[in-house]
């Protein structure tokens, strides 16, 4: 039965057919209760907001807690619709919430203390988690940062079913294959060398500046026409330009930077031990499903090796699917796929199968 729900998905999702979904908008206040939190009202005090998919006049299978990416768009990325309204047809209930801090792109703890604070607020909804209990999925450093709030003592017994899609196992790892590699994904490398600048560099307001308008025009998939970009660089000083595009095309020099100056900051130093993913993955956790592009070049496929063993290591039971079929978060299906389409339908069945 498992099998055939996620072959229900996978179809809907591929061929973009939802005639079941609804979606509705809900909202979650902060909690009146007491919590010991690292970074007391910044998040804790807010209210989070979340869009709700559900399909048309049928029980639901389960509640399923969907980060979304580091995308611009937050919770209403075309791609976060279409995962989650496929998972509705598919007879889940799916809450999909806006996480600030994800969609302004912060590699920092903050980020990790407001997704365990989703998980919380959502289960603690008895109209959505009557038990108290969901599944959780999701993508690339997002699903990271689930893995790691899934695994804390006050969420581990709220998570029923795990699955992320290209996410990470150390920081060190991933970020080496960042700051070495020429060949990686645009869009991602410029996300972390705007969090990282200050640390090699100090404060260089221009550079942080121009690197934050290659992620929006990049994340707003903006054209030669409307690109921002291009403009602010013509009014930069001649050295910060330099810097800029050093720090874009050269990998020895970001790798050096990486080396010498990013790893071995206090602060980074301060903050790695909660954003380190296998390390913080601890026995009874829930089922873990993890899907990873063969080619992906935002976070190497190795790095979802890496947490299959850590998860065999601890007895956590868990599934890995590393195939061709998606990138870094994108999918497509053609009939020549259909062999690895089975594997990559395994994989959602085993996720599907403990919610």
């Amino acid at each position: 039965m498992a099998f055939g729900t996620a072959a229900n998905f996978m179809l809907s999702l591929n061929f973009e057919r939802f005639p079941n979904s609804t979606v509705s908008e809900i909202q979650f206040p902060p909690d009146k209760i007491d919590r010991r939190r690292t970074f007391g009202d910044s998040v804790a005090g807010r209210t989070i907001t979340a869009d709700v998919y559900r399909r048309a006049g049928g029980d639901s299978r389960g509640v399923i807690i969907v980060l979304h990416g580091m995308t611009v768009t937050g919770n209403r990325d075309p791609r976060v619709i279409n995962l989650c309204r496929a998972l509705a047809e598919a007879g889940f209930t799916n809450v999909a919430p806006l996480v600030p801090e994800i969609q302004d792109q912060q590699l920092r703890p903050e980020t990790y203390e407001a997704v365990s604070e989703c998980i919380q607020r959502i289960t603690d909804n008895p109209d959505l988690c009557p038990q108290k209990k969901a599944a959780l999925l999701g993508p690339s450093f997002s699903g990271s940062a689930g893995l790691i709030a899934a695994a804390r003592p006050e969420n581990i017994n709220r998570i029923s079913s795990i699955c992320t899609i290209g996410s990470y196992a150390g920081i060190n790892s991933t970020f080496d294959f960042f700051f070495r590699s020429n060949e990686v994904d645009e869009y991602g490398k410029t996300i972390v060398l705007w969090n990282y600048l200050e640390y090699a560099v100090g404060k260089n307001k221009a550079v942080q500046e121009a690197l934050k308008l290659a992620t929006l025009d990049n994340g707003y998939r903006r054209g030669p026409d409307t690109a921002e970009l291009p403009a602010y660089l013509e009014k930069m000083k001649p050295k910060d330009r330099e810097l800029f595009e050093r720090l874009r095309n050269d990998g020895d020099y970001r790798l050096e930077l990486w080396q010498t100056k990013i790893s071995t900051h206090p602060s980074l130093q301060e903050s790695k031990a909660m954003m380190e993913c296998a390390a913080n993955l601890v026995p009874g956790m829930a089922p873990v499903t993890l899907i990873h592009g063969r080619a992906d070049d935002v976070i190497p496929a190795s790095e979802s090796e890496l947490l299959f063993a850590r998860l065999n290591d601890l007895g956590v039971p868990a599934r890995l699917c590393i195939t061709d079929l998606i990138s870094h978060g994108d999918h497509g299906l053609t009939l020549g796929m259909i062999p690895q389409a089975v594997g990559l339908a395994g994989a959602f069945a085993y996720f599907f199968r403990h919610i």
